[in-house]
């Protein structure tokens, strides 16, 4: 723990969220695991939730929320703890961890198991052991893989598929053979268990004597019974069920002491659930009756604990939504300056920022395809002179004429437009033959002599004219962009020379990268 403080304050001072999410999270695990403090438990793992989502360390985030949702399970809020194994599955899976899915899936079983849906309850059980198996990297392995066994042996016990729940039972003994410490950190108790009401099933009381022999060893190592207590309650089920009562009496009496000290309500009301039991069927109708009492008291107690806990659920689920809101936010804030970044400002066409990204893509699109590229370079005839006649700001809007109409061009397949710089515009052609884009370059210019923008010091015509410079090949060896617009300038040059001598029948000239067709 002191460690850990100390971390929390070097990343505080760092302002470092993932690692002050990490020291959250083990002072949370500490406070659960060893001083068994659930309120300072709540309170850190909630900081390092809210640490984890904003440094978007993934794989530790779905295993704090696979934390709470044990807690919440413990405290006997199904519904809470549903919430957060399903998230840490949402979580776990956009990183495809698949030991905490195995683990999540595991409880999101023992959820349905103890709410009676054992349909529901196989079918998560089966998903945590296919998650689960086979990662032997992970430290915890042996133990998680026996949960997952353990629940869907005991799942297939109450479904009365004994010889299924026989078969994992064995999967269980074979991990305890392959692993390297035994006992599994007390998960040898349900186990225990199990193995008990397998031999009641078969009604075989030898081996049951020999097993209760064995659990009553595995007791006595002092290991914290009430971890298990729903597994010990479907155990002390079978066991009265079958009329071993001394057994039930034994477990009432280890258990007792230690869920008086963890003052968590539900277990509290769990372990008098079984006491109730018992001496109801053992025919002791005045303890019965103290217990039910005793119950009811609790029930009280619980349900004010139970909505302390909701209350801590939605403040955590409102701080979340916050996160949510602000990472939205933010995202929306980058989309819109790398939208600013790839457009120009003046005419809302993409620039020549992003001409160098599309170019790239569909240069590549076009080597591995053998498909033509064609790259166009646009300009405005004599635009100078128009600048000169009508002023900037008439010119301003005839370049936003002339993109409005290159953008209404760009909606067809395989057409892309952008403004260069100046009154230069830059056009690609994918997939398309000279023939092709020839017709839609012609297209293009009459599109443009229609609007008839008034241009008197235009020698070829009373109106704006536009020059056409195309450079379509398939690439070869590794051309850039560069390279293409080189090609496609000298052929603009060749059409600016005609219009220079008066000739504007000559708007549009196509060359090729080493004089090829397409």
């Amino acid at each position: 723990m002191p460690l850990l403080r100390r971390l929390k304050r070097i990343a505080l001072k760092e302002n470092d969220h993932g690692l002050l999410g990490f020291a959250y999270y083990g002072i949370a695990e500490a406070y659960y695991s060893l001083e068994l403090d659930y309120a300072n438990f709540r309170k850190n793992l909630q900081k390092a939730i809210e640490n984890l989502h904003r440094s978007n360390e993934t794989d530790l985030l779905a295993r704090a929320y696979n934390f709470i949702g044990i807690d919440a399970m413990n405290n006997g809020c199904f519904d809470i703890a549903y919430h957060y194994y399903m998230t840490s599955l949402r979580v776990a899976s956009t990183v495809d961890d698949s030991v905490v899915t195995g683990i999540a899936s595991s409880n999101v079983a023992q959820v349905f198991l103890l709410l009676d849906d054992l349909k529901k309850a196989k079918y998560y059980s089966r998903q945590s052991i296919i998650n689960e198996e086979g990662h032997t990297e992970d430290v915890y392995y042996y133990r998680n893989i026996v949960v997952g066994y353990y629940h869907y042996a005991l799942i297939n016990l109450l479904m009365g598929n004994i010889k299924t729940s026989e078969k994992y039972n064995k999967k269980i003994d074979e991990c305890y053979a392959a692993s390297e410490y035994a006992g599994m950190d007390g998960v040898d108790i349900p186990v225990q268990c199990l193995r008990v009401m397998l031999a009641l099933v078969k009604r075989d009381e030898k081996k049951v004597q020999e097993l209760m022999a064995e659990s009553e060893k595995t007791y006595s190592k002092k290991v914290q019974l009430f971890d298990y207590m729903e597994d010990i309650k479907i155990y002390c089920k079978y066991l009265l069920q079958y009329k071993h009562y001394d057994e039930v009496k034994k477990l009432i009496d280890l258990i007792d002491e230690d869920i008086k000290a963890t003052d968590v309500n539900y277990m509290i009301r769990a372990i008098a659930d079984i006491k109730i039991a018992y001496y109801e069927a053992t025919g002791n109708n005045e303890l019965t009756l103290q217990y039910l009492q005793e119950q009811h008291a609790i029930a009280e107690k619980q349900s004010t604990e139970q909505n302390e806990l909701y209350l801590e659920s939605i403040s955590l689920i409102d701080l979340m939504e916050q996160l949510h809101l602000e990472q939205q936010a933010v995202q929306k804030e980058n989309e819109t300056l790398q939208v600013k970044a790839n457009t120009d400002a003046l005419t809302g066409i993409p620039n020549r920022y992003a001409l160098n990204q599309v170019f790239e893509e569909a240069y590549e699109r076009a080597s591995s395809q053998k498909t033509p590229l064609g790259v166009e370079i646009l300009d405005i005839d004599f635009f100078k002179e128009y600048n000169d006649t009508y002023g900037h700001p008439a010119g301003d809007a005839c370049l936003e004429i002339i993109s409005k109409t290159l953008l209404e061009m760009a909606k067809q397949d395989g057409i892309f437009c952008a403004r260069y710089g100046g009154d230069e515009f830059v056009i690609l052609y994918e997939n398309k033959t000279d023939k092709m884009i020839h017709t839609l370059a012609e297209e293009l210019e009459r599109q443009i002599d229609s609007y008839q923008i008034e241009h008197k010091t235009n020698p070829l015509s009373k109106y704006v004219t536009i020059a056409q410079g195309i450079c379509n090949s398939v690439p070869g060896k590794k051309a850039s962009l560069w390279e293409y617009l080189s090609i496609a300038d000298d052929a603009l040059y060749t059409v600016k020379k005609a219009h220079r001598q008066g000739k504007r029948h000559a708007s549009i000239s196509m060359h090729h990268l080493k004089e090829t067709k397409s």
